[in-house]
């Protein structure tokens, strides 16, 4: 995937660039939602769809970001899913949250 070529903020691409790097988009996809605008990236784990995190900028100051965490599996109600929410964000601490989120292994996370 060319990240450049995505109509996304800068700091959104710049943030898929180090998770490319440091995860793989082999261990995480982009993928695309119905609400999907310039400001905001949906990525999903491949095999486990419903594990997602919807990662954005609107609301945040310059380079930090606001994530959603999915787990449709972790909280029974009656959606069937839970989600987690953080704002304020580094993009250091997200891509931790992506490594915790989407259970990556062989990574070892920045503090």
């Amino acid at each position: 995937m060319n990240v450049w070529s995505l109509d996304k903020h800068k700091s959104l691409k710049l943030l898929l660039l180090r998770l490319d790097k440091q995860i793989g988009f082999k261990k995480i996809s982009f993928a695309r939602d119905e609400d999907d605008d310039y400001q905001t990236v949906m990525l999903v784990k491949p095999d486990q769809p419903d594990i997602r995190a919807y990662i954005y900028t609107h609301g945040q100051a310059e380079n930090i970001y606001g994530i959603h965490l999915e787990y449709p599996w972790f909280i029974e109600n009656e959606f069937n899913d839970s989600i987690l929410v953080y704002e304020n964000l580094t993009m250091q601490q997200v891509i931790n949250s992506m490594v915790t989120h989407f259970d990556v292994a062989s990574y070892e996370m920045v503090v």
